[in-house]
């Protein structure tokens, strides 16, 4: 039988307190957590190691009974013994004999077969107080998760932003990445619900919702505005420029320019999420047509008229 450095493996000192044990296998049981390590057989291991140090250290008896052994066998150590001559048998925990070890691994998940190590089990496994009666102990348990929305201008996912949410109590700065697009979810990890027994927080799922105004519409990374220019603008061409979320665009307008035409803008449009390409801009062009004419203005849209 060896003997377990339960300090070691908790990474603490043998004068920590237990707000400083607690700190330790909490902080270690979240990295190593089954949960969050699927199918990582080494994970596994270690979590149970950490769980099996946590169980002796956090209890002040087991703590005690295990510092005076850790003495004696450093002693044995330094006056030149080993391992194998070291008289174990006088720390055995024999008042409830072998059946009891059974419950031992039951405090780690029903791990009874392999759970604990033999060292645990024969100093820890049947004699002191109290300990049989704490075979149902709780594993840890990953918080649930935490999901909300945000509401974004189509100019935000345009240039990218970023957000002050309230979560569970926390104010969390999130930023949003030019070119994000409507109904995508973000994840970030442990920043949902506060795990239980020392286990992992869950994740917080952000969904995102952009809403589009009149005269804009979005298709992939391309931008398609309406554009309203003056009547005389699209009948004898001219210099007209266009504001495309705080970027001023100037374009020319040729003579006799129809009504709806698309002017192609190249590179101008979203930028993709996840690359550094980007989309198109697409203008389609409207007349402004006056509501009142004025007698000089209805004289010169007849004779305009006489001539077709």
């Amino acid at each position: 039988m060896e003997f377990k450095d339960y300090y070691k493996v908790l990474g603490v000192q043998k004068t920590a307190t237990q707000d400083e044990i607690k700190k330790a296998y909490r902080k270690l049981a979240q990295k190593y957590h089954p949960d969050m390590n699927q199918n990582n057989k080494e994970s596994e291991e270690k979590f149970k190691e950490i769980s099996e140090a946590y169980e002796v250290l956090k209890d002040k008896e087991r703590r005690s009974k295990y510092d005076n052994l850790g003495s004696r066998y450093n002693q044995h150590r330094q006056s030149g013994g080993v391992n194998s001559d070291f008289d174990w048998s006088d720390w055995f925990s024999g008042s409830q004999g072998k059946q009891s070890y059974g419950n031992v691994g039951d405090m780690f998940g029903g791990q009874s077969n392999g759970g604990v190590s033999d060292f645990f089990e024969r100093i820890f496994g049947g004699g002191n107080r109290g300990f049989g009666q704490r075979s149902t102990r709780p594993k840890p348990q990953k918080g649930a998760d935490y999901k909300t929305s945000v509401n974004l201008t189509l100019e935000e996912a345009y240039n990218g932003t970023s957000k002050n949410l309230k979560i569970n109590d926390e104010r969390i700065s999130i930023n949003f990445k030019a070119g994000i697009v409507d109904g995508h979810e973000l994840k970030l990890s442990g920043k949902g619900v506060s795990g239980k027994n020392g286990g992992p927080s869950g994740d917080l799922y952000i969904k995102v919702n952009i809403t589009t105004p009149e005269g804009y519409e979005r298709k992939g990374d391309n931008l398609i505005i309406e554009k309203y220019v003056p009547l005389t603008s699209m009948v004898l061409g001219g210099q007209e420029t266009i504001d495309v979320f705080g970027n001023k665009i100037a374009f020319k307008l040729k003579e006799a320019t129809p009504s709806g035409k698309k002017l192609k803008f190249s590179g101008l449009g979203f930028k993709h999420y996840k690359t550094s390409s980007k989309g198109d801009l697409y203008v389609k062009l409207y007349p402004i047509l006056p509501t009142k004419l004025t007698s000089k203005q209805r004289k010169l849209f007849e004779n305009l008229k006489a001539l077709d």
